[in-house]
């Protein structure tokens, strides 16, 4: 008996869409069909279909979050995704670079972060020249409130000190 050519495409729907191929009822294997026999006429190529099936169902989730993936959906939307999807990509854009509006803080100059301490660095290979990190806190007067802490690689906890702490560091 010959063993049966691999589906690639029809294995890529059923795992974008969550289904769980030990238990598909023959009304889903009809649908799944009939979406992938469209798809298949303007990809003919079965590897190529399967891995944009898997492009433009993240695609989906992306421009439809919370909505169901199912094969209809994802034909019924295929030619428009990229479209919508690059439209969702520019809405999400977020502008990092934008300088903080100057409040006029005397202790930060409305940069909201100060250096509040140096540490060694240790030696860097040039005799006697020893480099330093500086140590950034939020601003205990203007931005006391950020959280700027953050999880370090070993799983532990990085807290910015408390703005007492960096006015008694930042005074003396």
């Amino acid at each position: 008996m010959a063993e049966r050519e691999r589906d690639y495409s029809f294995e890529a729907m059923v795992d974008v869409c969550g289904i769980v191929y030990a238990e598909i009822t023959e009304l889903e294997r009809g649908r799944m069909n009939a979406a992938l026999k469209q798809l298949r006429e303007v990809h003919p190529d079965d590897y190529l279909l399967a891995d944009l099936i898997f492009d433009r169902a993240k695609m989906y989730r992306d421009v439809y979050e919370g909505a169901a993936l199912t094969p209809q959906a994802l034909t019924g939307n295929w030619s428009q995704l990229p479209d919508k999807h690059d439209e969702w990509r520019k809405s999400q854009v977020v502008h990092t670079n934008v300088h903080a509006a100057d409040d006029g803080c005397e202790t930060c100059g409305g940069d909201k972060l100060i250096v509040y301490s140096q540490r060694p660095a240790g030696m860097d290979g040039v005799p006697g020249q020893i480099h330093t990190y500086e140590e950034f806190a939020p601003c205990p007067d203007c931005n006391g409130g950020a959280n700027v802490g953050f999880w370090r690689h070993d799983g532990t906890r990085f807290n910015a000190p408390e703005p007492t702490q960096v006015r008694r560091r930042i005074q003396g």
